[in-house]
């Protein structure tokens, strides 16, 4: 019901969502609805009222296909952690997509990765500069002189889609 209310709405704006993101964690709450699990399951199975096995993506999306009104809509899960590196050389590992939340798009590439050019600062040092990555190389006497090599590089992920696409929560409560 609503998957269908969402897609209408976008078609209505002039959108063409053909892909839906998720992550596992919901991916599993939408394979433990009742709703779900009778559309994938057979005739046979809904008519003993017998549970079918676990759902998979591939059922899904072959389900999701053969509904017209949802325009050949594919769901993809994302299920993986990304390393973001914090200051210090602290890197904490996160997901991308929170949970209870599904992103329509009209194609699997949300965006691009962009690069900059480096800050340099004004103590002198030794600079090697390849592209968007600096190798810096310089001395500190913080007490004693210490010499220290920095490779630097500046690359954040642009969403080039983000006015293309429709975002959701799948938790019934409100934004």
């Amino acid at each position: 019901g609503d998957l269908v209310k969402a897609v209408r709405i976008a078609r209505e704006r002039g959108l063409h969502p053909r892909f839906a993101f998720t992550n596992m964690n919901t991916f599993r709450k939408i394979c433990s609805t009742e709703s779900i699990i009778k559309s994938c399951a057979t005739f046979v199975t809904n008519s003993v009222d017998t549970l079918p096995p676990p759902l998979t993506l591939q059922e899904i999306n072959t389900m999701l296909a053969a509904r017209s009104y949802l325009y050949g809509l594919q769901l993809r899960v994302i299920d993986a952690q990304i390393p973001h590196t914090l200051n210090e050389n602290t890197s904490v590992l996160s997901i991308p997509f929170d949970d209870d939340r599904l992103v329509l798009s009209e194609n699997e590439h949300f965006g691009s990765t962009q690069y900059d050019i480096l800050e340099m600062t004004n103590f002198s040092s030794i600079r090697a500069i390849y592209d968007h990555t600096v190798i810096k190389k310089f001395c500190v006497s913080d007490p004693y002189p210490k010499e220290l090599t920095i490779g630097q590089a500046t690359a954040i992920p642009v969403l080039e889609t983000a006015y293309r696409n429709v975002y959701l929560r799948t938790d019934a409560k409100a934004w």
